[in-house]
């Protein structure tokens, strides 16, 4: 123990050196003591010592840098009886915390406690935090029961649904969006941020209702979706600032489709792109793309099929590849877009990984490469994909999009809600996504990029 030394006269008992420290340091003191004391027979067990602040008559030197932060007392051990405190929650197995240290789980009772007052934090996953507090008395007991309030906020591996009845699924750390984002939560956004939304391009018409994914927006517009979701929500109530909305990485789009990138090595989309081949969002991976049959009557997405070729959805396709798929024989129905979950589930329960729309992820397609940072990626396939398109149904296909691109009707996005992390992953979002480019846009191979329809 370290401090300020104060000397007082007491008359008889002659002069008596007191020592000023911070009140941490007297109690760590008093537990030292009642530890000591208890050991060796002199305190008995439900007895112990606390700091009891003595001021004295000679102030100490006021230039004491202790004395000036105002954090410093002399104090004298007093010998008192514990209390007990006795913990009950409604549900009951709630966490304690006391100064985000884990105590126990409820019910139980802490023995020993030193009088004055405490306050405990009692959480329960999928309940509103309480804190209960009260006063310990000498030899008594202190009773503090928490009633929980069922909580809104995301609970870690269970479903979610949030304030736009948008239904996340757990991924990992991650709450992956179970669909793509429809109209209906874009235009949420667009109302509240005066964004426009763009009507479809010809001949491709407008959704019959707010249920199918929104397409024509542009990457930074579906950023700005999650920064604003990310603030309506915790004023709200339903997050706190530990989460926020945002696009997925590349990476962990592949691992929601089930295909997750195995050589670390591999930093950037373009490094990755078809590293991978023959698997495919939907179970069982390895088939593509399932037709309806008695086990499971909705087809495995929607692609590029036969209703989509003999609209002329898909006027811009080879008539090579109409006529193959013609001869493979899929049909999903829908011409262009589809009400989100309209198809068979993949892996955690999404819709969509493969179809639909193509969704932009955060990454830019060069990685670190400077040149090629103003190129965002979109992954999955889309309704103007051929159902025949071994490369572009696989998952590890990507495909990058130049910052100056007309945005299409094909491509949307999909929201995660994850942790907040500080600093930037490497898979993480650009910090600088617009920069000039001094080279070619893609790396040598480009990556195959599929027909697409007259917009």
């Amino acid at each position: 123990m370290s401090g300020t030394v104060i000397d007082e006269n007491f008359g008889d008992q002659g002069t008596i050196y007191m020592i000023s420290v911070p009140p941490e340091e007297a109690l760590r003191y008093c537990d030292r003591l009642t530890e000591s004391e208890r050991l060796s027979g002199f305190l008995p067990d439900d007895w112990c010592y606390r700091p009891e602040p003595y001021t004295p008559k000679k102030s100490p030197n006021p230039a004491s840098p202790e004395l000036k932060a105002g954090a410093t007392i002399c104090f004298r051990c007093v010998a008192e009886r514990t209390g007990k405190v006795v913990f009950e929650s409604i549900p009951s197995s709630a966490r304690v915390f006391e100064n985000d240290r884990l105590l126990k789980l409820t019910p139980f009772t802490m023995y020993g406690r030193r009088t004055g007052p405490v306050k405990f934090t009692v959480t329960f996953d999928g309940f509103e935090d309480a804190i209960v507090e009260g006063d310990v008395p000498s030899g008594g007991t202190l009773l503090l029961k928490a009633q929980l309030k069922q909580s809104r906020r995301p609970v870690t591996g269970k479903e979610w649904q949030n304030s736009l009845g948008m239904v996340f699924q757990p991924v990992d750390q991650l709450f992956f969006s179970q669909w793509e984002t429809r109209v209906q939560d874009f235009a949420a956004f667009a109302a509240a941020s005066a964004t426009a939304i763009r009507p479809p391009s010809p001949p491709v018409p407008a959704p019959p209702d707010g249920t199918h994914p929104v397409t024509r927006i542009t990457r930074t517009e579906a950023q700005n979706f999650c920064r604003w979701l990310t603030q309506k929500e915790r004023s709200e109530g339903l997050l706190d600032d530990r989460r926020e909305y945002r696009l997925p990485t590349d990476a962990e789009w592949s691992a929601a489709a089930g295909a997750p990138d195995i050589d670390p090595l591999l930093t950037s989309p373009s490094e990755r792109h078809l590293r991978i081949t023959g698997v495919y969002p939907w179970l069982p991976h390895y088939l593509f793309p399932p037709l309806p049959d008695a086990a499971n009557p909705k087809p495995g997405g929607n692609l590029g099929d036969l209703t989509a070729a003999r609209s002329g959805a898909l006027n811009a396709i080879a008539p090579e590849q109409v006529k193959a798929v013609d001869q493979l024989a899929y049909d999903d129905g829908t011409p262009f877009t589809a009400p989100v979950g309209s198809f068979r589930i993949a892996e955690f329960k999404l819709h969509d990984m493969a179809g639909n729309v193509s969704e932009f992820v955060a990454d830019t397609y060069g990685g670190k490469n400077p040149a090629n940072a103003p190129f965002a990626v979109t992954r999955g396939a889309s309704w103007a994909t051929p159902a025949t398109s071994i490369l572009e149904l696989n998952t590890q296909f990507r495909r990058a999009v130049a910052p100056d691109a007309e945005p299409d009707s094909w491509t949307g996005f999909r929201a995660v809600l994850a942790p907040v992390i500080t600093s930037p992953s490497k898979d993480g979002p650009s910090t600088n996504p617009n920069p000039s480019p001094t080279s070619p846009a893609f790396p040598s191979p480009n990556p195959p990029v599929s027909p697409e329809p007259p917009r």
